[in-house]
C-alpha cells in the first residue's frame, strides 16, 4: 500500500476501548468488547442527521483533549 494524500493513521501502545473513523458527516465507530478481538467487535455506521444526536456525541468525544493527546503520542504509520 502506498502513500495516500489526506489520510493519516497512527499506532498507539495505550489501551483504546473505541475506534472512530470520521469522514465529513459520517463516521464508523467500533466499541471494543473486552472478550473479543477488535475485528470481532461490532461496527456502527453513523450519519449526522440532527443536532446533538449520536453522531455529535461521538464527534465531541473525538475532539476531546484526551483523544488529541492519544493522537499526538502515537507513532505515524509508515507506508
Amino acid at each position: 500500500m502506498g502513500e495516500r494524500h489526506g489520510i493519516e493513521a497512527r499506532f498507539s501502545d495505550q489501551h483504546i476501548a473505541l475506534s472512530i473513523f470520521q469522514f465529513d458527516d459520517q463516521m464508523l465507530v467500533t466499541p471494543h468488547i473486552a472478550s473479543l478481538l477488535g475485528d470481532e467487535s461490532p461496527m456502527l455506521h453513523l450519519r449526522r442527521l440532527e443536532d446533538d444526536g449520536l453522531y455529535d456525541r461521538f464527534a465531541s468525544h473525538v475532539t476531546a483533549l484526551h483523544v488529541t493527546a492519544l493522537w499526538e503520542s502515537g507513532r505515524p504509520v509508515e507506508p
